[in-house]
C-alpha cells in the first residue's frame, strides 16, 4: 500500500512539472511573437517615414502572422503614438510602438496585460496628417 502512495504522489510532481514547463513554453512563444510585431512595426514606420505610408504595410503583416492581441481596451491590436519632437528649429516625429501579450484563461479570465513598447528614430520633414495613425 505505501508503494501505490508514494507512486501517485510522484505522478502528481510529474505533472504539475510538466504543466509548469509547458506554461513558461507558452509565455516564451507569445512574448517573442509580440516582440517580433513590434520590431516590424517600427521598421515599416521607419522605411516609410511615418505612419500615412506603413498604415497598410503593419495591417497586413498582423493579419500575415495572426497576431490577435488587444489592449486593455480591446480596441487595437498594436498602439502607435506619434510623438512630436522640435530639434534645432526642426520638427519631426518618432513613435512610441506597444504591443501586448495578455493572459487570458476560461475561468479566470484576463487577469495580466504585459505592454511591449519600442520606438523609432526621429524621422524629420513629415506634415501633421502624415504623422497621424489611424
Amino acid at each position: 500500500m505505501r508503494e501505490s502512495i508514494g507512486g501517485t504522489f510522484l505522478i502528481k510532481i510529474m505533472i504539475v512539472f510538466i504543466v509548469i514547463y509547458n506554461s513558461v513554453l507558452a509565455i516564451a512563444v507569445n512574448y517573442a511573437m509580440a516582440f517580433r510585431v513590434k520590431n516590424k512595426a517600427v521598421d515599416l514606420l521607419e522605411q516609410y517615414e511615418g505612419c500615412k505610408g506603413a498604415n497598410d504595410k503593419i495591417l497586413a503583416y498582423l493579419n500575415s502572422v495572426g497576431y490577435y492581441r488587444v489592449d486593455l481596451t480591446n480596441q487595437s491590436k498594436i498602439d502607435i503614438t506619434p510623438m512630436p519632437v522640435t530639434n534645432n528649429n526642426r520638427q519631426g516625429y518618432y513613435y512610441v510602438v506597444t504591443t501586448f501579450i495578455s493572459f487570458d484563461f476560461p475561468f479566470v479570465g484576463e487577469f495580466l496585460t504585459v505592454p511591449i513598447k519600442g520606438e523609432t528614430k526621429i524621422i524629420y520633414g513629415i506634415s501633421n496628417d502624415d504623422a497621424m495613425c489611424p
